[in-house]
């Protein structure tokens, strides 16, 4: 259940509640004490979002800022006994004008959960979600930040139909699952790639766009394509 209130046309507050039953199964592996054969839990889970939008839309050009920060609370018993999980995520978004074909934007996000070993943090390092061009799901962790920055200029405009360049740089790490805060900003924990790309619009169906992008690394790491629809931010 979701609950929306606008306290004007910038402000946006939401809360939610929920109910999660997870059931497990153990089909194979390392028979452990600790780990029994079945398991099956019910927990409970909270949500708060804050949506501060001050964004101004003119066809396919975006302009202004925007700050969306998520809060999640959830409680109940694992298989290792009753633990509770917090995460907090804000992402900033800054988006400007370049004369009459040119779109500037930048991102900027941070991701925080609670920090106890796990194979399955909520976070991860991944093409669709904050470097393109790394791969698919390549590192999960307990915490993230991410910078990804892109400029867009319109090279063919003919009534319906739009074709943009874009060329982009994202950088961004993990705090993986268990570790101090100042992984986050080691060497080896940072990804970063840059590339170009095209879109291709559709200028009266909002949001209608294809992507593709490609992605090269800074060292010998491989780089690769991204597909997909709407922008990448």
């Amino acid at each position: 259940m979701l609950l929306d209130y606008e306290l004007n046309l910038k402000n946006k507050v939401s809360v939610g509640f929920g109910l999660i039953t997870e059931k497990y199964l153990k089909k194979k592996g390392e028979d452990l004490p600790e780990v029994p054969n079945e398991f099956e839990t019910n927990k409970y889970l909270g949500k708060a979002f804050y949506d501060y939008n001050a964004l101004n839309y003119h066809y396919y050009f975006t302009e202004g800022f925007r700050s969306f920060t998520n809060f999640t609370f959830v409680t109940g018993k694992n298989i290792n006994g009753d633990r509770q999980f917090v995460s907090f995520e804000n992402d900033l978004f800054f988006y400007k004008r370049i004369k009459s074909k040119g779109n500037w934007a930048t991102r900027i996000k941070i991701g925080l959960a609670t920090n106890t070993p796990s194979p399955f943090p909520p976070f991860a390092i991944d093409n669709n979600q904050n470097i393109r061009g790394i791969g698919n799901l390549v590192k999960r962790g307990s915490g993230v930040w991410a910078v990804n920055t892109k400029y867009r200029h319109t090279l063919i405009e003919k009534k319906w139909f739009v074709l943009q360049a874009n060329s982009f740089w994202d950088i961004g790490s993990l705090r993986q699952a268990g570790e101090n805060l100042n992984t986050f900003f080691k060497n080896k924990s940072i990804e970063t790639r840059a590339g170009v790309g095209v879109r291709i619009i559709h200028k009266f169906i909002f949001r209608a766009i294809i992507r593709i992008d490609y992605g090269f690394s800074f060292d010998n790491s491989p780089g690769g394509l991204v597909f997909g629809i709407g922008q990448y931010f």
